[in-house]
């Protein structure tokens, strides 16, 4: 058996078991007989919410950190909040019980704490940890950065742009920016997305973010299906040049690997994509009574 193979089984494994603890069915099923039935009825409900909430660019930008200084570096972590703080919005860094300097350093640029206390067994809590900085963030909108990401000063202009001159019930913002990579070439932002613009009211109509998808990338690619398969939301990617990843790609799965102590990250990528993918169908077959089964701590 080669490598490939063996590790194919080895993640096959490692998503059965977790399957088992988390009590969940993954289903291979076609959710709805007529599609277009379905887009019609989310249309509606689409614009119910709009209609209570608007869509004033009331706009949050916020962190989800676990020890930043031992992840990213201290100087690397001051660049990205030094590239914010004069937003003139509300910064919110949410933190995990972080034994470093970050809570400290974020107190010095006068960003919002919001914290939780780490969960026994799970390296970083991601989804929890949003759910409690929706609780608390009093937005309409709120957009989520990366710790390795050196932002535009000019990044609300252009997110308040974009409210105003695009439907909330057709597109996701999605703002992407570049890699210099170990040749010092620069690589546009590849992965999922690097600031995705978060309009809070479909949140709240969903739960949140369910937490049972914690690990991995599961939380996060929990929120973009959700947007994408059950709201049916178009991404809108806008590439900004002056928006620059302070990291590698391999040196960033390193220094995870190292401070959440994650052993294998494909061991964890792979299954929590497709469980995350598995709960979004849950509410797409049926979005009133799926909302119910949603694991939120918070509401």
């Amino acid at each position: 058996m080669n490598a490939k193979i063996k590790e194919a089984e080895r993640v096959r494994r490692n998503w059965e078991e977790h399957m088992k603890k988390q009590n969940a069915k993954t289903k291979d099923y076609f959710v709805w007989e007529d599609e277009n039935a379905y887009r019609e009825e989310m249309n509606k409900r689409k614009q119910r919410i709009v209609k209570e909430y608007g869509t004033e660019p009331n706009i949050c930008y916020f962190y989800y950190l676990f020890n930043a200084v031992e992840y990213t570096g201290e100087e690397n972590l001051r660049k990205s909040f030094e590239s914010v703080k004069n937003l003139g919005v509300k910064v919110i860094v949410g933190d995990y019980e972080s034994t470093d300097d970050t809570v400290k350093i974020a107190k010095e640029y006068g960003f919002k704490i919001v914290s939780i206390k780490k969960t026994e067994g799970i390296g970083f809590h991601i989804s929890k940890l949003v759910n409690k900085i929706t609780q608390e963030a009093d937005c309409t909108f709120m957009m989520d950065l990366d710790v390795h990401m050196e932002y535009p000063k000019n990044t609300n202009d252009i997110v308040v742009k974009w409210i105003k001159e695009n439907d909330v019930t057709k597109n996701m913002l999605i703002l992407r920016g570049w890699w210099i990579d170990k040749n010092g070439e620069y690589k546009k932002e590849w992965g999922f997305c690097s600031a995705v613009l978060s309009y809070v009211p479909y949140l709240l109509e969903a739960r949140g973010h369910d937490e049972r998808t914690y690990f991995g990338w599961g939380c996060a690619m929990y929120y973009i299906f959700l947007m994408e398969e059950v709201y049916n939301l178009e991404t809108y990617d806008l590439v900004l040049h002056n928006m620059l990843h302070m990291y590698h790609i391999n040196e960033k799965t390193k220094a995870a690997k190292e401070v959440i102590k994650v052993g294998d990250m494909s061991e964890t990528y792979i299954p929590n994509i497709v469980f995350a993918r598995s709960l979004v169908k849950e509410l797409k077959i049926n979005f009133d009574e799926g909302v119910k089964k949603v694991y939120n701590s918070y509401w």
